[in-house]
């Protein structure tokens, strides 16, 4: 493991000004993903350029959903799930084994707070077809959106619905 300590400065050379107030690492109880890239074996499902994250708060289990078009929705969850796999994870990669293949996610960033343990739960939705009604991106492209569990469960329409904690 390699720790580094610095300053960030703006384009003048100036470092009074704070330029990176958080950390690159997730908060505690913290799902994060950077720059999501997706591999089942060795082809890539999903490469986005775009990153988000989902925490405890109040309430609930923090997961970010990421659909790999045209018809793979994977849930990705801070903690276990009915019906989901466990995926180890170390910084900023997450692997695991579903349906006989191997799935690797990968995140510009670590995918846990340090708090955590080293799994993440994941759901695999084999032919999941997107709402034309609720869906704000465009057709045939992959996205990701975080949130809590349940909510996110229920908003997809995936299964049935998953308690809240």
């Amino acid at each position: 493991m390699l720790s580094l300590v610095g300053a960030v400065a703006d384009e003048a050379g100036n470092l009074s000004k704070p330029m990176a107030l958080h950390s690159l690492w997730p908060r505690a109880g913290e799902i994060s993903l950077m720059a999501p890239a997706l591999l089942r074996d060795d082809r890539v499902m999903v490469n986005l350029k775009q990153g988000g994250g989902a925490d405890r708060g109040l309430r609930g289990n923090p997961a970010i959903a990421l659909f790999a078009a045209p018809e793979d929705l994977f849930i990705f969850a801070l903690e276990p799930f009915e019906g989901a796999t466990a995926c180890e994870v170390l910084f900023g990669r997450a692997e695991c084994r579903l349906e006989g293949n191997n799935y690797t996610l990968f995140s510009e960033n670590p995918i846990l707070g340090e708090d955590h343990q080293s799994k993440v739960w994941v759901l695999h939705v084999n032919k999941y077809i997107p709402s034309r009604v609720e869906k704000s991106w465009q057709d045939g492209q992959s996205w990701m959106r975080p949130g809590e569990l349940s909510d996110l469960l229920s908003e997809l329409k995936v299964g049935g619905s998953v308690p809240h904690h």
